[in-house]
């Protein structure tokens, strides 16, 4: 009995640890790696240029560079920074709304499904709102629940 039991407790603990790395994950799980790698390559690009102008700065201050090298050299990297940093706005910004964009998907998606469910068994002249999928007769011009026009066919 007793070693049933550490047996049970053993298979509990391992499923519950090994479950993460085992299953498979999700749309929105995947879309946010993907998203946080394309960021994150950005950001150690930024992160090497910052280095680079502070190097530029104390190489200037030590008096290994002249007034000419430093200002052009500085110019480049700031143009260069500039242009990373702008790109990763941008796919901040695609990412933000790739991500209200599959929501709004999802949204729908189960909004079509729950008037599938609705419709089935229902009489041809009852509607789904659009809007909500509340059901709605043949005599309603407006949903009750949302108050949205009813198509018509």
């Amino acid at each position: 009995m007793f070693y049933l039991l550490t047996g049970l407790i053993f298979i509990a603990v391992a499923g519950y640890v090994l479950y993460p790395l085992l299953r498979r994950p999700s749309r929105a799980e995947r879309w946010e790696a993907q998203l946080n790698g394309a960021v994150g390559s950005l950001q150690e690009q930024r992160d090497a240029i910052y280095a680079a102008l502070k190097e530029l700065d104390f190489d200037f201050q030590t008096g290994k560079l002249s007034s000419e090298d430093y200002e052009s050299l500085r110019s480049r990297y700031r143009q260069r920074a500039v242009a990373i940093l702008q790109q990763i706005d941008e796919v901040q910004k695609k990412g933000a709304l790739d991500y209200e964009l599959e929501a709004e998907i999802q949204i729908a998606r189960a909004r079509r499904a729950r008037q599938r469910k609705q419709r089935k068994g229902r009489p041809s002249s009852s509607w789904a709102c659009v809007e909500c999928g509340r059901m709605m007769t043949a005599a309603d011009n407006f949903c009750s629940g949302c108050g949205a026009k009813k198509p018509h066919p």
